[in-house]
């Protein structure tokens, strides 16, 4: 180098803005980010590469066979798994579950019609997830096809996480787009869902066990974080105030009585037990509302 011309260092951009508050906020965020970092995570080590999808059966009406080709294969492909698939109209559908045929479907997929057979069909499931609007149709005034997952599949989370994928932008919306269906706002792809919640301490000693079984079911991670309506108030103000999107929870649940104002944040259902707050947009926005809608049968003891 000639002369003592200085090195020129690149611009650094910090990864987090620190907001212009007072040293009191400042030390509240901080203690806000330590308590959700420290969080009880109520989960098992889960390792993907030893959880192989075994023996999954999904049946679909046959005009959706062209893009779930494709992202079945995409599927099998990415995870090493076996998904078998059949295509039946609704009428053969419900006919041979009602036959003695031992063949039962783990998955369903078909348009979320309003007639007596589709209601036959539904009725066999748990859990439904959009998955994509008919090329002809308009999203806002016609019904998604859906993911049904069925009652009493041997496979829940592997039907969860197949109907997961077929919805994710980044996996399965590619191949419906591909062939012209229309997509819908499905969860970010993750092989296990893991969800941040903030509860209220109320809840503490009921809601765990709840949510065990929530997990088993979905083959999902949860980490709660118990805190007072006000602290979950306090937390929430600061978080949403200072840009830190990453810290802030998919949802929560609180105590009726606790009045929540963000625009981060959307409540959804009506119940006298808790209220319900779901971060949207969100990455796991759908995910969280089917645990939302099993809250339903939940009474704090």
């Amino acid at each position: 180098m000639k002369g003592n011309t200085p090195l020129i260092q690149p611009t650094q951009k910090p990864l987090f803005r620190t907001p212009k508050y007072t040293g009191v906020t400042l030390s509240l965020l901080s203690v806000f980010v330590l308590g959700s970092m420290m969080a009880v995570w109520h989960r098992l080590p889960k390792d993907q590469a030893s959880h192989p999808i075994s023996s999954l059966v999904v049946w679909s009406e046959p005009n959706l066979k062209p893009p779930l080709d494709s992202a079945l294969s995409a599927f099998r492909k990415e995870f090493n798994s076996t998904v078998a698939i059949r295509y039946l109209t609704p009428s053969q559908m419900l006919e041979t579950l009602q036959s003695n045929n031992p063949s039962k479907p783990d998955l369903l997929i078909k348009g979320d019609a309003n007639d007596s057979i589709s209601n036959q069909l539904k009725m066999l499931s748990l859990e439904n997830i959009p998955l994509a609007y008919h090329p002809s149709s308009s999203r806002s005034g016609d019904k998604p096809v859906k993911g049904f997952v069925a009652q009493n599949t041997a496979l829940p989370g592997e039907a969860l996480r197949v109907a997961r994928y077929l919805a994710a932008p980044d996996r399965g919306q590619f191949y419906f787009a591909e062939n012209k269906w229309i997509g819908v706002d499905g969860d970010k792809w993750g092989f296990f869902p893991s969800l941040k919640l903030h509860c209220d301490e109320k809840f503490r000693f009921s809601l765990p066990n709840f949510l065990k079984t929530f997990n088993e079911r979905e083959d999902s991670t949860v980490e709660i974080e118990f805190k007072s309506g006000e602290d979950i108030r306090t937390g929430l103000a600061i978080v949403t105030q200072s840009k830190a999107r990453e810290y802030l929870p998919d949802a929560v649940i609180c105590h009726p009585t606790l009045e929540l104002a963000f625009k981060q944040y959307r409540k959804i259902g009506d119940s006298k037990h808790l209220d319900f707050f779901l971060l949207y947009p969100g990455p796991n926005a759908q995910i969280c509302k089917r645990l939302h809608s099993k809250l339903a049968t939940f009474r704090d003891k």
